[in-house]
């Protein structure tokens, strides 16, 4: 399916920002190409998986493990203002 014209222009700002912002605690997107409307994204493997991954086995997760990823996110951003100055949170 082809992707449009807005949406395309938004998925590379994201992976201009993701390129960008050199940090540990995200996972590093090599390279992305787009062919024939398809956009394929090249990213580190972890193997630890999602947080999605992590909720649907303990249902719930530990206000101090929470407390660790706030700090790490907020690090980010403010060490890189510039990086994520668009920073915002989007579904999926």
């Amino acid at each position: 399916m082809p992707i449009e014209e807005p949406i395309r222009r938004q998925i590379a700002q994201e992976l201009k920002i993701n390129q960008s912002a050199q940090c540990p605690y995200v996972v590093v997107c090599y390279n992305s190409f787009y062919h024939n409307g398809v956009i394929s994204i090249i990213l580190e493997y972890m193997d630890g998986g999602s947080l999605e991954d992590l909720l649907s086995k303990v249902k719930t997760i530990p206000e101090s493990y929470l407390s660790a990823i706030c700090k790490q996110v907020r690090n980010n951003i403010l060490l890189h203002p510039c990086t994520f100055n668009s920073f915002r949170c989007m579904p999926n």
